[in-house]
């Protein structure tokens, strides 16, 4: 089936269906994230894999300086490892001066002479630009500063509100079942996040019960923004069909359809509601 990535599913889950709050858990699970803050610009010292030792990625004061808005890996306690994104590691963390719980998804830099991974800078602008309570947020970006001498590069990191469950977990627990009232709670909030992508010319592309996170108090997030795109309803434009999990893929992506809508999201959303 699909590659489960952030999972949680510790103990029953009894919340009402007014709400659809569910128990505290300290276990794992999974994720991917508007705050306005500046764009990390491709080929700036921010970007350089391998910072020399006057970097601003090596000195804390010209970082803070040069690139407000950002903060620093450090600035966080990481907790563990919740799993992996698209296209990166995920860690739960908190802030050490507020105490805010998140997730810390590293961008993957596989090429270091070609920078950040066109996909990675999508998903930000994509995430800078939405603002929905159905949509996980970007919140910060954060840098972990190279180190020359130790040959250490730099890597940059997103950071999301940490939720305490995602779909999969929650249904694969055997001690975990949903009401009715419930499982039409959590589908009006994924419509309504859909919608929201949809109204803002975005498809995710990666529509499945592992990129839905649901917090203690019943409130559903659709994450990973990997595979996202923007795109015109309007025009005839073509896009790769090599996109959705394998077993959420609607038909015409299966058949090798370029000329696609929001209707994949759909499909996926179907999927997860009627299979699951």
């Amino acid at each position: 089936m699909h590659k489960r990535r952030y999972t949680n599913g510790q103990g029953p889950v009894s919340h009402s269906a007014a709400n659809g709050t569910l128990p505290p858990s300290s276990s794992t699970q999974r994720y991917t994230s508007p705050s306005p803050r500046p764009q990390l610009v491709p080929g700036s010292p921010a970007m350089s894999p391998n910072p020399s030792p006057s970097s601003p990625l090596c000195n804390r004061k010209k970082d803070v300086r040069r690139y407000t808005g950002c903060s620093f890996l450090d600035d966080y306690e990481r907790l563990g490892k919740l799993g992996e994104g698209t296209f990166g590691e995920v860690h739960k963390a908190r802030h050490k001066t507020t105490g805010e719980l998140v997730a810390l998804k590293r961008i993957l830099i596989h090429n270091e002479n070609e920078g950040i991974p066109i996909t990675a800078i999508r998903e930000i602008k994509i995430l800078k630009s939405l603002s929905n309570p159905n949509i996980v947020p970007l919140s910060d970006i954060a840098i972990e500063r190279g180190d020359a001498a130790l040959r250490k590069r730099a890597n940059i990191y997103m950071v999301i509100p940490y939720m305490d469950h995602d779909l999969t977990g929650l249904l694969e627990n055997p001690s975990v079942s949903f009401s009715l009232p419930q499982i039409k709670c959590y589908l009006k909030q994924l419509l309504k996040g859909v919608c929201y992508l949809h109204g803002q010319k975005v498809l995710h592309r990666d529509m499945k019960a592992s990129n839905l996170l649901i917090d203690n108090r019943g409130n559903l997030r659709i994450t990973d923004f990997g595979l996202a795109r923007a795109y015109d309803p309007s025009a005839n434009d073509r896009y790769t069909n090599c996109v959705v999990t394998r077993w959420y893929r609607p038909p015409e992506l299966l058949l090798g359809e370029a000329h696609y809508t929001g209707a994949i999201d759909l499909w996926g959303v179907g999927y997860v509601f009627c299979w699951h």
